[in-house]
């Protein structure tokens, strides 16, 4: 598909063992990523998946959604205004409630 198809952006959701190959043939096609994690297996493969980026001037980010959460950005933001100071440790147990369908 790669070679056959003009893409901007591929989502790498492959097998982990094969995340740093995906990753590495589409930013040499010139294509924006989005890969699952983990992002590979090994700090090498991580390497030579930065340098590929580097190489093609494309970018990646990682499939974790919960960056984006609320709660998450909040934290973020007190931690940048150093409202919190630096923490050695977090915790987290996201847990979600599950509505029925007459919204209950």
């Amino acid at each position: 598909m790669i070679e056959k198809e003009d893409l901007d952006v591929v989502s790498v959701c492959t097998p982990n063992y094969l995340h740093a190959d995906c990753a590495i043939r589409a930013a040499d096609a010139g294509c924006h990523l989005l890969c699952e994690k983990p992002v590979a297996l090994s700090m090498k493969e991580a390497a030579a998946m930065a340098a590929a980026l580097r190489r093609n001037r494309v970018r990646m980010m990682t499939g974790f959604t919960h960056r984006f959460l609320a709660g998450n950005e909040k934290a973020k933001e007190l931690l940048d205004a150093g409202a919190i100071g630096r923490p050695f440790m977090i915790r987290i147990a996201l847990r979600t409630r599950v509505r029925s369908p007459d919204g209950r």
